[in-house]
């Protein structure tokens, strides 16, 4: 079963960022998890920032009655909510923010990073990246987005329906050992769902000789069979599993039905794809974490 000892939170003070604290919380308090709180202060700009051939100036370093404001502001922030049964310390780091966050979850030795998403868009999402979507290609562990639009209950107040992408990848099959866990932890419904990748504007056409439908159908039963013999037998007692194969956008269907599950959280693989390939196209895990108004765990296979 997963182990979750050790988690980071990284906070910009935010309204996104105390959602996600809270869901950090409530995740530290059910495992019996180190929280770490983090905040990072970083006055440079991005190369992209300056002409090309400029000379960048230097960031002029905080003083340390800055930190120290700094640091008086993260505890304020993270009085929000009950943590006096959660072991939790806190860390102000000046640099880079994405090299910042990654460096401190190897530090600590995070099992989990969590933090919120702003909701970007356009040019600077696609090609540049947010920072949690930076953190999420780059990140050794488990990275839990929560989005601006997430409306779910806080874990601790009740997950009760947790979807879990399954295509049967290394990467899924770690996914679904954490989904199993939480759903463990939680009491909570599971969702394992397989989408055969089939595009809405195709038609299901009965050629001579192949019947397509039939076909198809055949597959979603061996399927859902298939997804029966991951969940074993004594889990079935406490997460009420429940198999579903569909048709269409791998990325569409799981958010479609996660929105019509009203789900309190998503839980997908990710594979080992290269930065460039994620940047330009996305698969199927990040174009879920885009489109999620849900929670999203990702879990590198």
């Amino acid at each position: 079963m997963v182990r979750v000892a050790r988690i980071l939170c990284p906070v910009d003070v935010s309204e996104t960022s105390a959602h996600a604290f809270d869901h950090a919380l409530a995740l530290a308090r059910v495992y019996d998890a180190q929280l770490t709180v983090l905040r990072v202060s970083w006055a440079g700009l991005p190369p992209i920032a300056y002409p090309i051939g400029a000379t960048m100036p230097a960031p002029v370093p905080l003083a340390p009655a800055e930190f120290e404001v700094l640091r008086d502001e993260l505890r304020h922030f993270t009085e929000r909510g009950s943590s006096a049964s959660v072991k939790m310390d806190f860390a102000v780091r000046e640099g880079p923010v994405v090299p910042m966050i990654l460096e401190e979850a190897r530090a600590i030795g995070a099992d989990l990073i969590v933090m919120g998403t702003h909701g970007r868009s356009g040019f600077d999402r696609l090609i540049l990246g947010s920072v949690t979507e930076r953190v999420l290609r780059k990140a050794g562990c488990a990275v839990m987005t929560v989005p601006p639009s997430d409306r779910t209950a806080v874990p601790a107040r009740g997950t009760r329906t947790i979807v879990c992408g399954v295509d049967f990848s290394p990467a899924s099959l770690a996914a679904l050992d954490y989904a199993l866990s939480i759903a463990q932890e939680f009491m909570a419904m599971l969702l394992l769902v397989h989408v055969v990748d089939w595009p809405p504007d195709r038609p299901l056409l009965n050629d001579v000789g192949f019947e397509t439908e039939a076909f198809l159908a055949k597959v979603q039963e061996g399927t859902r069979s298939k997804l029966r013999t991951l969940v074993p037998a004594e889990a079935r007692a406490w997460c009420q599993p429940e198999e579903l194969v569909t048709l269409g956008r791998p990325y569409e269907e799981i958010v479609r039905l996660a929105r019509e599950r009203d789900a309190d959280l998503i839980v997908m693989g990710v594979h080992g794809r290269s930065t460039l390939d994620l940047a330009l196209f996305g698969s199927t895990t990040h174009q879920v974490v885009r489109h999620a108004t849900c929670p999203v765990i990702t879990v590198r296979g």
